[in-house]
């Protein structure tokens, strides 16, 4: 089998030199393109990716007297009514449809289907997420996509007490700890280059998705939001305020939209609440509720599909390489660790910077509550003063 190497390339664009792995063999699936900064991170990767290749280091019995995840597919296929998703609520018929096709990807294309649900392990899972993701070119929001089909499915499998924990959210915390990506901040420079460019494809394609982004943008520096609650924030959430001479809106997103499960309050300037105001003339209809709808036709559950968007800008605006520091290209969820950074560096207290960004620990969920609206607007009058 032909040898997978390295080989140096530079960046015309930018005289940048990267070394880039190229793995071409279509009876393997494998179609891979992939570039790093250095040498060692790139044989690093190469010595990864043959050793699952060959399968060294996994185990994979399947155990005559314990479910396998097929099984688990199969029990959770015929018994909808006990199958909750991932804000631990009833699936809608749209997306029941895409979480049985999700879970059936898994069991089929990552060959899960015979393990035993007492072997599964997250190196395990996480093995076969990547060899998945690479094999079909994701993006790493696709990546992610599928692992929370995973641990949902998991999920259901602890309330049905088939297994003792989930091994996807178990050790979370201290993934993601131990995680160095998002680490980088996006600079106002680039923030200036990523809105010009989304202007001028809105400028070229006329297409609705297109000239939605800028105004998406400018709030996601404003407010350090999670994409998907931007994405489902309705236009009864919107609060307009006149009398204050920094503040122009409260964005409410309700429980059941945010990541804790408890409604945050975030505010934006005049200036953006200005343009939200005419984005609000040309976009809002009665087809749709949502601030950023989606195409017409689509069911109450669809959201915007902001990401293809999002991508054409920045390779529009020259940053779709990863920086020097952390290695990292932007994402929009790099909206969020800017604000969070940018917000501290203005001297933002705890609280404040926990109201303005939605960031609660279980404790402090309840302690805050009443507080939040409150800090969460002198958190935003610091920003946008």
């Amino acid at each position: 089998m032909r040898e997978i190497k390295a080989k140096k390339w530079i960046d015309s664009r930018t005289n940048r030199t990267y070394y880039r792995i190229r793995v071409q063999r279509p009876k393997q699936g494998l179609n891979i393109e992939k570039l790093f900064n250095t040498k060692r991170e790139a044989q690093q990767y190469i010595n990864d990716l043959e050793r699952r290749l060959s399968g060294d280091g996994e185990v994979l019995e399947k155990s005559k007297n314990s479910m396998t995840f097929s099984d688990l597919v199969e029990w959770i296929t015929n018994n909808r009514d006990k199958i909750k998703n991932g804000n631990h609520k009833e699936f809608s018929e749209s997306s029941w449809i895409s979480f049985r096709q999700n879970i059936n990807q898994a069991k089929n294309g990552m060959h899960l289907g015979d393990i035993s649900l007492d072997k599964l392990t997250w190196d395990l899972l996480e093995t076969r997420l990547d060899m998945y993701a690479e094999e079909r070119n994701w993006s790493p929001g696709r990546r992610y996509g599928m692992e929370s089909i995973l641990s949902t499915t998991l999920q259901n499998a602890l309330r049905a007490k088939f297994i003792s924990r989930n091994v996807i959210k178990a050790d979370a915390n201290d993934r993601h700890k131990n995680s160095k990506s998002r680490e980088r901040i996006i600079e106002r420079y680039e923030l200036d280059q990523l809105i010009e460019a989304a202007e001028t494809i809105a400028d070229e394609s006329g297409l609705k998705g297109d000239r939605m982004l800028p105004i998406f943008l400018k709030i996601s520096w404003q407010i350090g939001n999670r994409k998907s609650e931007l994405l489902k924030l309705t236009w009864s959430r919107v609060k307009w305020i006149d009398d204050d001479p920094i503040i122009g809106a409260e964005l409410i997103f309700n429980r059941g939209t945010t990541k804790t499960d408890s409604t945050r309050s975030a505010f934006i300037s005049k200036d953006t609440a200005m343009l939200l105001r005419a984005h609000e003339q040309e976009f809002r209809s009665n087809e749709s509720k949502r601030v950023f709808p989606p195409r017409k036709g689509k069911g109450p559950e669809v959201v915007w599909k902001v990401d293809a968007p999002f991508r054409n800008a920045r390779e529009r605006a020259g940053l779709d390489q990863a920086d020097e520091e952390y290695g990292e290209v932007l994402t929009l969820h790099h909206f969020r660790h800017s604000y969070a950074t940018r917000l501290g560096d203005a001297g933002a207290s705890l609280m404040q910077l926990m109201a303005g960004g939605g960031w609660k620990s279980l404790a402090m969920a309840q302690r805050y509550t009443h507080e939040q609206k409150k800090q969460a607007r002198e958190a935003a009058t610091l920003l946008l003063a």
